[in-house]
């Protein structure tokens, strides 16, 4: 007998003993799960007796039964109420599909007369008010107001021969401390753009018909009402100390 076998003698296993690491085969492993258990065995849900085909299943007799049991272990999920009729519904629902289906119909249609023109609109399901042709309409005289202001004053000095510089209203009008130059009436800056008498308007002291030029020199600060009775009438007003702001700024130690 060798020394080894003496100090390490081998010792017997018991059955059914498996090592630390030890993996068992894809054989084993079937088998072990398919094998017939003999015995009958109670379900513990409902109660009844039955044999399992397979050793991995000796809990509950079914499927239906496993799931029962689930069930009542797990929390009960909410119920809602439709808040229109109060009926159950989803869990994610807030109305029940009785009371979801008319918020959804579409409106009947009408037959509408236009603002613009009076002629009848046939058909209409949204609140239209206005035919295709005055929409077009309305656009376009949107679209004009919008930059007519900037290129009305170039096309009548274009028009009438005239030299021309772009000025912006609003530095006429800080020049001018936002007071008619005629009359001396305050024009607040809110009543701007609207049919006011007190709203400010841009005025030429000599006016561009006349041989006006716009430049900074000719162009001053003047309400509504005296720009419609001065018409293209020589009416210089007041003077300005400061003709154009352009130069007080560069005075002040550079533009910007």
């Amino acid at each position: 007998m060798a020394i080894f076998d003496i100090v390490f003698p081998k010792v017997k296993k018991p059955e059914g003993f498996r090592s630390f690491g030890a993996k068992r085969s894809e054989g084993q492993k079937f088998r072990q799960r398919n094998a017939v258990v003999k015995t009958d065995l109670v379900c513990k849900q409902c109660g009844c007796t039955f044999k399992p085909k397979r050793s991995d299943r000796v809990t509950f007799c079914s499927v239906k039964c496993r799931n029962a049991a689930q069930a009542a272990l797990s929390k009960p999920k909410p119920v809602r109420k439709c808040k229109n009729c109060g009926a159950v519904v989803g869990t994610r629902k807030m109305l029940c599909a009785e009371c979801v289906a008319p918020a959804y119909q579409l409106k009947p249609r009408c037959d509408v007369e236009c603002i613009g023109c009076s002629t009848l609109i046939v058909g209409v399901r949204s609140g239209r008010r206005y035919c295709l042709k005055c929409t077009r309409k309305r656009a376009k005289a949107a679209q004009k107001l919008l930059h007519g202001r900037v290129n009305k004053h170039r096309h009548r000095a274009r028009k009438y021969g005239v030299l021309y510089e772009p000025i912006n209203p609003i530095a006429v009008f800080d020049r001018d401390g936002w007071r008619c130059q005629v009359c001396l009436v305050s024009t607040p800056r809110k009543l701007r753009g609207t049919n006011n008498p007190k709203a400010p308007e841009l005025d030429h002291r000599v006016a561009m018909a006349s041989g006006g030029s716009h430049t900074w020199d000719n162009v001053q600060c003047c309400c509504r009402k005296c720009n419609i009775s001065k018409s293209s009438k020589k009416i210089l007003g007041q003077h300005n100390l400061f003709p154009n702001p352009l130069i007080l700024k560069e005075n002040r130690g550079g533009i910007g």
